[in-house]
Order: structure tokens, then sequence, then C-alpha cells
């Protein structure tokens, strides 16, 4: 049996096969056996669990040893809930920026004969989406409560409203062969009465965290959690040609406030490692944790959220099974971009090209992936552009710009590295397209001081402006796209 939140071991279960439901075999063991045919319905049965109630079913298909995988939470949830070492902090309150300020996890707390308990906890994640649980210690009854939906900023107001839509399935399924399904989870009704009416929550936005409007004015303060001196683990399995391949993830921690140092992937294959890859975590960024792999068909997927300045990105990363390799090979790469100081501007998915040679998990990286070549163009009656972009890291580009009038002969070149600013980071920047849409983009300035050049890039490297601060006429001002 393993578990996702340490939780085996604080709950017994009962085990059985579905077709025999009356022959229970009651565990006192995390390691266990069961007769049965192949084909069957494995059942584990939680009899008791905090704050959800929930049984696992599985196929026997081997006498392999197998993980009969549990967890107490819906699959949206993801590790957010933080019960102990809570360390609350203020509200750093800018209006210009209050979207990036607000993003992380909220906890409300009761006081119970002298003892302080957490009593709600909310999380708002960047992508606009929030989830809220309230009465924790009775969700799986009547009391509790679990809400999710969108939020937004009005003025100095955090608007919460409740999405049926959102709500997460009681069945549900995240390793290979095996479905979870919950008992009596509260979002049932919880659901059940965001269908018949609208519900809103609104909060009060202070340095001191948020404070609920009405009648109830209960407070949520956000939280920042401190690691303890362990390391998180988890594993997934994939079945390809025969073989069991096994992907162990783990945060590993380090001592001084037990800030995360990487999130680290290991790939094995009959017990040995074939593949390993640490993935650094910073510390600063409030997503970098939700990192995470899952079995996706032939292969695996890898989550991985950073900060990069302004921006959130949300990677994720396709490996599937090279027969002529042996091996698992990067088969696709994507993000999704969401620029935290506009969150009026839609987030926007983008398709990356992958390097000529293979590669496999062990070279991954997203900057690896991000830092290709790519040409724009400009051409119309008078003019031709071409402008040639090679990323060198997050903030510097090699770029070759060459310009040629027709009624001219030979043409104009530049080229060399342009950075960014070293304030960048303080606001983010946008462009209009043609059509009068706003959209994100990256300056980049030409490192020789002597020659005011600009490059602002769109974040999908699609379409580019230059500004020569110079000659503020042609040909330095036309906006140059993929062919």
């Amino acid at each position: 049996m393993k578990d996702e939140e340490d939780i085996v071991k604080l709950y017994r279960y009962n085990l059985f096969c579905k077709n025999n439901p009356q022959n229970k075999t009651l565990l006192d063991t995390a390691n266990f056996a069961i007769k049965c045919l192949r084909g069957d319905t494995i059942v584990l049965e939680v009899l008791s669990a905090s704050p959800f109630r929930f049984q696992v079913e599985c196929i026997a298909e081997s006498d392999i040893p197998t993980n009969i995988h549990v967890w107490n939470f819906p699959k949206s949830y993801n590790g957010w809930h933080r019960f102990d070492n809570n360390k609350t902090e203020r509200l750093a309150v800018k209006k210009e920026n209050l979207v990036s300020t607000l993003t992380g996890i909220y906890q409300q707390t009761l006081c119970f004969d002298g003892e302080e308990y957490i009593w709600a906890m909310m999380k708002l994640a960047p992508d606009g989406t929030f989830e809220y649980i309230s009465n924790i210690f009775n969700l799986d009854g009547e009391g509790g409560n679990y809400l999710t939906g969108t939020w937004n900023v009005n003025k100095d107001t955090l608007v919460c409203n409740v999405v049926p839509d959102l709500f997460p399935p009681r069945v549900q399924s995240r390793y290979d062969g095996q479905t979870l399904s919950f008992t009596y989870p509260a979002w049932e009704n919880n659901r059940k009465e965001a269908l018949e009416h609208d519900i809103v929550y609104k909060y009060l936005i202070c340095e001191t965290g948020l404070i609920e409007t009405g009648k109830r004015k209960s407070a949520l303060k956000k939280i920042k959690y401190r690691y303890v001196r362990k390391n998180t683990t988890d594993a997934v399995t994939v079945h390809v040609n025969n073989q069991v391949y096994e992907l162990t993830t783990s945060i590993d921690s380090v001592i001084h406030d037990t800030v995360p140092s990487s999130f680290h992937v290991r790939l094995a294959r009959d017990g040995r490692i074939i593949g390993e890859r640490n993935f650094p975590l910073t510390g600063k960024c409030p997503i970098e944790e939700d990192m995470s792999v899952e079995a996706c068909d032939k292969g695996f997927m890898v989550r991985i959220p950073y900060c990069d300045g302004y921006l959130f990105r949300i990677g994720k990363a396709r490996f599937v099974y090279s027969n002529e390799l042996d091996d698992f090979v990067l088969a696709a790469y994507n993000e999704e971009i969401i620029d935290r100081q506009h969150p009026y501007l839609d987030s926007r998915i983008i398709n990356y090209d992958l390097p000529e040679k293979p590669m496999m998990l062990s070279a991954f990286s997203p900057c690896a992936v991000r830092n290709t070549t790519e040409t724009l163009y400009y051409k119309n009656d008078t003019i031709s552009q071409e402008l040639i972009i090679r990323k060198i890291d997050e903030r510097r580009i090699y770029f070759v710009l060459s310009s040629r009038k027709t009624d001219r002969e030979g043409k104009k070149e530049y080229k060399g590295y342009a950075s960014i600013s070293d304030y960048a980071y303080l606001a983010s920047e946008t462009d209009v397209s043609e059509n009068g849409e706003l959209y994100p983009v990256i300056e980049y300035w030409y490192e020789d001081e002597d020659f005011p050049l600009s490059i602002r890039v769109s974040h999908d490297y699609s379409r580019a402006t230059i500004l020569f601060a110079e000659e503020l006429s042609l040909p330095f001002i036309y906006p140059l796209k993929k062919k």
C-alpha cells in the first residue's frame, strides 16, 4: 500500500474481492496478499478516515508485487492543505499587484478550551481558481464544506464565485489500473446547492489577511508552510512492452528553515535506475512545489510550474517509450503562461519545437527546450526585414537583424547580444496587435550602449517589434512574424 500524505498508518482497512464482498480481511499492515483469480477486481476499503472516506479498486493482473495507492483528498487538491508548521504572514497590499500578492494558501483558526485549531483553509491558484474547505474535521459528513470556483479582485475586495462544473468527481484515477472513489464527500451537497443558486463570497483585502464581509466576519490569514526535516516521496508505475517502469519523485529539503532545495525524479526498470533528474527549487515561487509526475499513454507526463519574473509558467513535458533507443524520450513540451500583473489577459498555451536530437529525462529542462532559434519576417512593397533570435538563457538573447529597402542596393544588418533590463521585473510590458488586442511581451535591450535598440518579443516568440531610438522611422518599427 502506498500513500500520498502519510495516511496509510493512520487508518484501518478491509481487503476483499469485489465479487465476494462478504469475505473481508481486516488489514493491520501496509504489506499484504490476497488469493484471487487473474482479472478479479480487488477492493481496498478504509474503515474510517479524515476528511474523506474512500475505497480503491484495482485489477489483479499478475503475482508481481503492486502498490495500491490511497489518498484522502480529491485529485485537484494536489497536497496544498497544511495542518502543521504553518507560519502566517502579512499581505503586501499594493493595488497595482494584488493578484500576485494574493496567490497562495490561507487559514482560519478557532479557539476551543484555550487551544487554537485550524477551522478553514483556502487556496487561491494563479490560474484564477480557488479551493476552500471549512469544518475540516467533519468534511465526510454533515456540516463540512468543500467549495471550488473562480476568484477575482474588485478594487479592495476579493470575490470568490462558486462554480458547480469545477467540483471534482467522486470516482477518480491517478494511477494506471486503479480507481479511487470517495464514499460521502461533502462537496456533493455543496455542488447541489451551487446548482440551485449562485454562491459568492467576498473578502476585504487587508494587510492582516482576508476579512469576510457580511455577518460572519471570519478572517483568513496567508500562510507560508515551513517544511519539516524529511523528504516527501511518491511513485508512479508505467507499463510498456510487458515491462514495469517505476517513477519515484521526492522533494528534498535542506536544514535551514527547511526550504525545499530540489524536486527529484528517478526512473527505474526492474529495480535498476535508468534515468534521473533534479529540478532545483528556489523557495521563492508560490507554485513551484506543485511539480508532479503522472502516467500517460506509453509514457509519463512531468508537470513543471515555475516563476519567470512577473510570469507564472506551467510546463508539461510528455515522455514516451522509444523502442529504438530503449528509453523514454521527450515527445512534446508546452507551457501555459499567466501574467500575474495583467490578470485580465487570457493565459496562453505555447507549444515548443522539440530538439533535433532525442532528449531523455536526464538531459531535460524547460530552458533547454525553449533555447531554440526563431526567425521572424516582415515584407511589403518597399522593405523586407528578417530577425533571427536565439535564446541564451532566461535574461539574454543573441539576434541578427537585417533590413533591405527595395529602392536601394545593399542592406543594413545589426547583430549581437540583448538582455532584459534589471528593472524589468518591476512591471510587465504589453503591446497591441493589429486587431487591437493586448498581448504580453518581453523587452530586450541591445548591449551596445552606443546603439539604443530594443527588441520587444511576445512570450511565444511568434512576433516582435524593433524600436530604434535614433531612427523612429523606417525600417525599424515594423512588427515581424513567423512565416
